[in-house]
């Protein structure tokens, strides 16, 4: 019984990851969570490597391009052609 609660748990936690790493969840939810998270280590682990892979993200992909003005300009004037 204990197992198929804690699977419940896992499951929630998989379907719901980016909303409990960002603190969107209520605050119930949120401490049942944590309180999961740090007794299961599978859970340990996904939540790792979800923060791992965004961080990784944020720092080689997400980066800034500088786009010169004249295509800036092409690229708005062919998004607003309906």
């Amino acid at each position: 019984m204990q197992r198929d609660l804690t699977d419940q748990i896992c499951g929630e936690v998989r379907q719901c990851l980016y909303e409990y790493i960002e603190r969107e969840l209520e605050n119930g939810q949120l401490r049942d969570f944590d309180d999961h998270v740090a007794n299961c280590p599978r859970c340990e682990n996904l939540l790792t490597s979800y923060r791992n892979a965004n961080e990784t993200v944020q720092q080689h992909i997400l980066k800034e391009v500088n786009i010169p003005g004249d295509l800036r300009y092409q690229i708005i004037q062919s998004l607003n052609m309906d």
